[in-house]
């Protein structure tokens, strides 16, 4: 792990965690020399801001120098895992020759091919433009396949606001259904609670005729009595 970067994680530094970043794909348009540091900080929270649309992606054919600088600036101001994840494959094409520099580089370390041997210098110009070659293919590999992974991940971005999307208009869908039958409901029970009123009134009315009618034949009979 590089100094700088423990330094920032033991102080919870995300501003300066950014900043190491920033510059990282520079130094080394390959990334390997920080990818461990990088596996590190993105399981830190906060370490990512959530991508807002700046300058819009661009297809590997606009890949150069005036386009990498827009997005480092955009970098700056918002420091997306969506956007640094595109710009680690537009490195290895702005940045194609340096890359197989530091490959070959370091293909020539690991087979500890780094000292050359007296009678072998003669082929070494020969032998240096293959090793070279081998690199700037490696580093086109590379692109290429930082490039697809980017596809990838922005496809597999777009499925998920979809569904998104469409979760959230069949939430709204339910919620509407279920207003109107609520609405229903209530107007289906406010109808019979108006019905059995008027049944209760028109009961009513019926049972104080016959009061009436007891009375008047009460009042008939006592008149005849008396008569």
């Amino acid at each position: 792990m590089h100094k700088q970067v423990k330094e920032f994680l033991g102080k919870g530094d995300i501003r300066g965690l950014r900043y190491v970043f920033l510059d990282s794909l520079d130094v080394d348009p390959t990334f390997e020399d920080y990818q461990d540091d990088y596996d590190n900080c993105e399981k830190v929270s906060g370490f990512f801001e959530k991508n807002h649309e700046l300058t819009p992606f661009a297809d590997r054919s606009q890949w150069n120098n005036d386009y990498w600088q827009r997005l480092k600036r955009d970098l700056e101001k918002n420091f997306s895992r969506e956007r640094f994840e595109h710009m680690k494959a537009v490195a290895m094409v702005v940045y194609a020759d340096k890359a197989a520099r530091l490959l070959n580089e370091r293909k020539k370390k690991a087979s500890g091919s780094s000292s050359v041997k007296p009678d072998t210098v003669k082929c070494a110009g020969a032998g240096s433009s293959h090793s070279t070659a081998s690199s700037v293919d490696e580093a086109n590999a590379a692109a290429e396949k930082l490039m697809k992974e980017d596809e990838d991940r922005l496809k597999r971005r777009k499925e998920e606001l979809a569904a998104d999307k469409r979760r959230q208009e069949q939430q709204s869908r339910l919620n509407a259904e279920g207003q109107n039958t609520t609405y229903g409901s209530g107007s289906v029970h406010g109808s019979q609670q108006h019905d059995d009123g008027k049944k209760n009134n028109n009961g009513c009315l019926g049972l104080g005729l016959i009061v009436v009618g007891v009375v008047v034949l009460i009042g008939a009979i006592v008149v005849l009595g008396r008569s």
